[in-house]
């Protein structure tokens, strides 16, 4: 007679509280970067020289062009759902007299994601796609800094996208909420290196 025996709880799915209280705690490498994604605890790889470089391109370029109508917030948790805390490259938000001091954005306030992808672009166009999706993230950028390109992402329904376009080399990017504000995809992703 062969038994079997199975894990009728199945894995641990930590809570944003809880994912929260480990952070003030210390449990977390104080330089290492984690996000929650449904329940799930992820180490993001390190970040290297083209990432970076990206990353500050956008948050210069953003906070220049829509000061005033939205505010920037850089890799910092975004608060989707009671399992989900993902911490995006940049995050465009409603803008708030208390600048987010009392809670971390949540879908009501975000106008917008982006994702700075260097070694990351499977999960950002595959796992997180269907997270922002999910939770009503209106619009989603992903820079594929290797392919020198945005992929941006509209209309979620369901676990997906109505609109992907990608944008590249001497095109013209605005988001949904500020479509007079535009940006040259060059200027956002800087010359090849």
């Amino acid at each position: 007679m062969q038994m079997s025996i199975e894990n009728p709880i199945g894995p641990r799915r930590f809570t944003v509280d809880e994912f929260f209280e480990m952070g003030r705690h210390g449990m977390f490498e104080e330089d290492g970067r984690v996000e929650l994604l449904d329940g799930e605890i992820l180490v993001m790889p390190p970040t290297g020289p083209e990432h970076n470089s990206s990353a500050m391109r956008f948050d210069y370029a953003l906070r220049d062009r829509l000061r005033g109508v939205a505010l920037v917030m850089t890799a910092s948790n975004a608060t989707l759902s009671k399992y989900s805390a993902p911490s995006p490259d940049l995050m465009v938000l409603r803008p708030r007299d208390d600048f987010y001091a009392h809670a971390n954005p949540q879908p009501d306030d975000i106008l917008a994601l982006v994702e700075v992808s260097s070694s990351s672009l499977r999960r950002d166009r595959g796992r997180k796609l269907r997270l922002y999706a999910r939770h009503d993230v209106r619009e989603y950028w992903i820079v594929d800094v290797a392919g020198r390109r945005i992929e941006r992402c509209r209309y979620p329904v369901g676990d997906l996208y109505g609109e992907r376009i990608l944008f590249g080399h001497g095109q013209t990017i605005a988001f949904e909420a500020f479509p007079d504000r535009t940006f040259e995809v060059d200027e956002l992703i800087g010359p090849p290196l």
